[in-house]
């Protein structure tokens, strides 16, 4: 397997004044649960929101998705690196991350290790891609393989 090196990834990172968002397809309650038990296990600094204002961390993601009385955040923090998730739909898993706060190798690779730890989680692919653009795959983890690529379509 060949590594992702910052040289080769720089450009998916330039600062453009949009986010990049990390995505789970055909997602169910099930990988919602995976993901909330694999942040907790990698020892993730997480922060809860409800309606913007700081709560305590749900037991679980399907209670989350359940309510939808009130908009929710959860902030992955990880090596300088801060992931969101906005829990829009039970169906998909959507994350975002500023690609101005990844800008080195060791940031590069801590986006790696998370997409990756998703999949293993999951069971599932996992992509990163231009904002609100899930067809503009840039490094996709592909869970049958247990492999990251970049996809150079810049």
């Amino acid at each position: 397997m060949t590594r992702i090196t910052w040289a080769n990834a720089e450009k998916i990172f330039h600062k453009d004044g949009s986010l990049r968002d990390i995505y789970v397809f055909d997602t169910s309650f099930h990988e919602w649960n995976a993901l909330w038990n694999m942040v907790h296990a990698e020892g993730y600094s997480l922060r809860y929101t409800k309606d913007g204002e700081e709560s305590p961390i749900p037991t679980d993601a399907a209670a989350v998705l359940a309510d939808r009385s009130c908009s929710h955040g959860l902030f992955i923090s990880m090596g300088g690196i801060d992931i969101t998730c906005g829990f829009y739909l039970c169906e998909e898993i959507e994350l975002d991350v500023d690609p101005g706060q990844i800008n080195s190798q060791e940031q590069l690779d801590f986006v790696l290790k998370f997409m990756a730890d998703l999949g293993v989680a999951t069971g599932k692919d996992v992509v990163l891609t231009e904002e609100m653009a899930e067809e503009e795959v840039r490094i996709r983890y592909s869970a049958r393989d247990q492999s990251t690529r970049l996809i150079v379509r810049l």
